[in-house]
């Protein structure tokens, strides 16, 4: 144990005892870094209470000539008495597991770049590397202070560490994540092609784009766009309705729903929703379009592959 030596001369001295108490801090470093936690905080503990009252029955035990000799010699010299410092190791525990969470250099886990043109030699899909995390090792640390209390020294210098590893690796990412499909469809030479359902087009692309799907969900192309109006954006378009062209808002989506299901059909995923254009259009093979209209007609399909599953979908040029 570690003491503190002290003057009591009467109870009003146990604010300066608790000050000191306070004041007591132990030192450390993590991480490049330096830290300092009082006594108290780290769940250290002293037997002051009992020294304070040994201090107040200090001259009122005894007998009578006993505490006025008592008296006379706290007035003259003072009376001396140790705090000791000691560690209760649960308590000493559970401080140090709530202060190494603050400290905690969490892994950073793999990432995904989708690069939809690649340049010779690349992947579409590339991954960043894992990162391994730091924290502190709290059964060491535990075990520094308890030595501290015991030593008197408070400086614990840097502490041990523990490696946080990422769940995942880039190696692990790289063989688990595959392209199921791709399927690709051109626009914007055909005289029905004007300014705005080309931009519906890419505005389609970009809604589409990074929707993931947990094994057996269903994914609807009308619930996960919304309807289509120009306060989201939308311009009207040249669409087919009932054999002919027109324009209507949202105009171009069907060729990027037509896309999708195409790369559905090739990744054999299960169609639940599909419906025909009422005029064949030259983007697909016959009889492999899916016409979207909100309130009605609506591509969907389900994930069945197991695995969860994700929609990239870009345009170029």
């Amino acid at each position: 144990t570690a003491s503190l030596q002290l003057v009591v001369v009467n109870d009003a001295l146990s604010d300066t005892l608790k000050t000191k108490l306070e004041a007591a801090t132990v030192t450390y470093s993590f991480n490049g870094a330096s830290y300092t936690e009082s006594a108290v905080d780290l769940g250290l503990i002293t037997d002051v209470e009992d020294v304070l009252t040994s201090a107040m029955l200090y001259e009122k035990s005894g007998p009578y000539f006993d505490r006025q000799k008592k008296l006379k010699t706290a007035a003259k010299d003072g009376v001396s008495y140790d705090i000791t410092l000691s560690a209760d190791e649960a308590k000493v525990a559970s401080a140090v597991a709530a202060m190494a969470s603050d400290h905690e250099v969490p892994a950073t886990e793999p990432q995904m770049t989708f690069n939809p043109e690649p340049a010779e030699g690349q992947d579409t899909i590339s991954w960043s590397d894992e990162v391994s995390g730091l924290s502190i090792d709290q059964p060491a640390m535990v075990s520094a202070i308890l030595a501290a209390v015991t030593s008197g020294d408070f400086d614990l210098g840097e502490v041990k560490t523990a490696v946080l590893a990422p769940e995942h690796t880039k190696a692990e990412m790289a063989e688990s994540v595959v392209k199921l499909s791709e399927y690709t469809s051109f626009f914007g030479y055909g005289t029905y092609d004007d300014d705005d359902r080309v931009f519906n087009i890419k505005l389609m692309s970009q809604t589409l784009t990074g929707h993931s799907l947990e094994p057996g969900e269903t994914f609807s192309v009308n619930d996960t766009t919304g309807e289509r109006t120009e306060d989201k954006g939308w311009k009207a378009g040249n669409t087919i309705r009932k054999g002919v062209l027109v324009e209507d808002l949202g105009g171009g989506v069907c060729q990027v729903s037509s896309t999708l299901y195409n790369a559905v059909l090739l990744a054999d995923l299960g169609i639940v929703e599909r419906h025909n254009h009422s005029l064949f259009i030259s983007h697909y093979p016959i009889g492999r379009d899916a016409t979207v209209s909100w309130g009605s007609a609506d591509f969907k399909f389900r994930n069945d592959t197991g695995k969860p599953l994700t929609i990239r979908s870009w345009t170029d040029g």
